[in-house]
């Protein structure tokens, strides 16, 4: 019988490794349970991983008719209004479309994170063969929104099919806040009319008088949530270079063919590697085009060097002349050297686009390494460390 270890890694996790879990049969129904750190993990054939909290973000993009070669290159476009640090840094999933519309979910990950989460797993002899974020949990109704509360003292709130965000252990905000938030954030027009209540066990779930009171709806109890059961169409975020190279989906037995038929089948792959080798430069090809025609049509009478960097250059000072942040203000640094753990600064000073963060002691080499992945320049003058943009 095959085996899968279902593991909810909350938001410290794996610096603090204790973890919720729960050993499911071929059937995807619970054998056993419990929460502990990885010595006491039971064995397991197949492992998945399901983040909770607020480590992916859940966005609905709407996209303008294109080739779908060319949606990729797209959605990291779209994504530039909406993060304050650089789309390629992340790992971005398509979790959905509106076939009715151009509108497209997509979680987003920091591809860092990622691989921070694939290689502790590794080093515990648990190797991941899926790994899902919460937030595709417990789908709502139409004309309603569910609140999956899970063990951890985190949440979930699923707004739509595409969209949802995450409550973290660490926010100051309790349950009922953090939705009074949410819903005086939304309008009108797409304001629920019930909210579903589900916890799971060992949760604490917010009394569901309260959440009446405090947001205006119906509020009513759902069924106990299942958090290792994500919904049908949760998609598994290790893909491309993180799709896992050991094959613990079991689709390698599965494939098993006898050795008479691999030479038969190895002039037919040459054929056919070749063929893409050579759509794939013509794709190439078009999509740099494609590129150079925007980024004239964008920039008209600039000298072309480097487009892509000249647009996002652009994209910049547009989002600062109308108000926003760009990579290089206060609040964009500043967020991205805590995401990245840097300890409190005692004092921080912000000028021409520089930000110095005074600290305790000398910030650690992997904090250095680790701001470097999130694209910025970071360098340390004894206990200083000094923070920009990446030109």
């Amino acid at each position: 019988m095959t085996t899968t270890l279902m593991l909810l890694a909350g938001e410290r996790w794996p610096q603090e490794p204790t973890a919720d879990w729960v050993l499911l049969d071929a059937a995807r129904r619970p054998l056993d349970r419990g929460r502990s750190d990885p010595r006491h993990w039971p064995a397991a054939d197949r492992h998945e991983l399901m983040l909770a909290g607020s480590r992916v973000l859940w966005l609905e993009l709407e996209l303008p008719p294109a080739p779908k070669r060319e949606q990729p290159q797209l959605i990291r476009y779209a994504l530039e209004s909406h993060l304050a640090r650089d789309p390629d840094q992340q790992h971005l999933t398509v979790s959905g479309r509106d076939p009715a519309s151009a509108r497209v979910g997509v979680l987003v990950v920091a591809r860092s994170e990622l691989a921070t989460l694939v290689a502790a797993c590794k080093a515990l002899g648990r190797p991941l063969d899926a790994l899902r974020s919460a937030l595709q949990l417990a789908p709502p109704a139409p004309g309603q929104w569910t609140l999956a509360v899970l063990p951890g003292a985190t949440a979930v709130l699923r707004t739509g099919p595409r969209t949802g965000m995450a409550l973290d252990a660490d926010s100051a905000d309790t349950l009922v806040e953090w939705l009074t938030l949410q819903l005086d954030a939304t309008p009108a027009e797409a304001r629920p009319i019930r909210l579903e209540l589900r916890a799971a066990a060992g949760a604490s779930p917010a009394e569901a008088a309260a959440l009446a009171v405090r947001s205006g709806l119906e509020v009513e109890e759902g069924p106990a949530l299942d958090w290792w059961q994500p919904a049908r169409d949760a998609v598994n975020l290790l893909h491309g270079e993180f799709a896992p190279a050991h094959g613990g989906d079991g689709w390698w037995p599965r494939l098993r063919k006898p050795a008479i038929l691999a030479a038969s089948a190895a002039g037919v792959w040459l054929l056919a590697q070749a063929a893409l080798v050579w759509s794939d430069g013509r794709e190439e090809r078009a999509l740099r085009e494609r590129g150079e025609q925007l980024a004239a049509e964008a920039l008209p009478g600039q000298p072309l060097l480097e487009p892509r960097m000249q647009l996002r250059r652009a994209h910049e000072r547009a989002l600062q002349a109308h108000g926003q942040l760009a990579a290089g203000d206060l609040l964009s640094l500043l967020d991205a050297a805590l995401e990245a753990g840097a300890p409190q600064p005692q004092a921080l000073r912000y000028e021409e686009g520089r930000l110095t963060l005074e600290l305790a002691g000398p910030p650690p080499a992997e904090l250095l390494v680790r701001l470097d992945a999130r694209g910025l320049a970071a360098r340390a003058e004894g206990s200083r460390l000094i923070l920009a943009a990446r030109p």
